[in-house]
C-alpha cells in the first residue's frame, strides 16, 4: 500500500475525475491548412530513414551502388536535392506507378507541376534520380534482398 500522502493524491484525483461528465464535441470553426512536402531526399537523409528501418548505412550504400551499376537510380550524389524541368517531366509519367511501388494511392498525386523550391536550371552534380529498371526492381527490395547485398 502506497504511504499517506501518495494515498490521498490518489484519492483526490479520483474524487475530481468522479466530478467530471461526458459530452459532446463541438467544432467551433473550421481552416483549411496546407503543408508544403519536405525538401527531396539526398543519398544521406535516404541512408538514415531506411536506417530507422534497421538498416546500416553500409548496406544503403552498398545495395543503392549495385542499383546504380544496374540503371535503377543515378549516380548517388549526396548534397543534390533540386531537380531540372526535363528530370521532373521524365519522372512524372511514372509517377502513379511509383506511388503503388510505395503503397500510395495515385489518386493523392494532385502536384503536376515541379515546385519552383526544387526546380533548378542546370543540376551542379545531378539529382539521385530514378533509373528506368527502378519500377522492376523496387518491388523485390527487402530486407532479405539487403541483408544478401552487404
Amino acid at each position: 500500500m502506497p504511504d499517506g500522502q501518495h494515498y490521498e493524491q490518489v484519492v483526490l484525483a479520483n474524487q475530481a475525475a468522479a466530478t467530471l461528465k461526458s459530452s459532446d464535441i463541438q467544432i467551433t470553426s473550421e481552416t483549411l491548412k496546407r503543408q508544403a512536402p519536405p525538401q527531396m531526399l539526398d543519398l544521406s537523409h535516404l541512408s538514415v530513414i531506411v536506417g530507422k528501418q534497421g538498416f546500416q548505412s553500409h548496406q544503403v550504400l552498398k545495395v543503392y551502388q549495385q542499383m546504380y551499376q544496374n540503371n535503377v537510380v543515378s549516380y548517388p550524389r549526396t548534397a543534390d536535392r533540386k531537380i531540372t524541368q526535363d528530370n521532373f517531366d521524365e519522372l512524372l509519367p511514372l509517377a502513379p506507378q511509383i506511388a503503388r511501388v510505395v503503397n500510395i494511392d495515385p489518386q493523392l498525386l494532385v502536384q503536376t507541376t515541379c515546385r519552383p523550391k526544387f526546380l533548378i536550371k542546370k543540376p551542379t552534380m545531378g539529382l539521385t534520380v530514378l533509373g528506368p529498371t527502378f519500377l522492376k526492381v523496387c518491388p523485390r527490395l527487402n530486407k532479405n534482398t539487403v541483408a544478401a547485398a552487404g
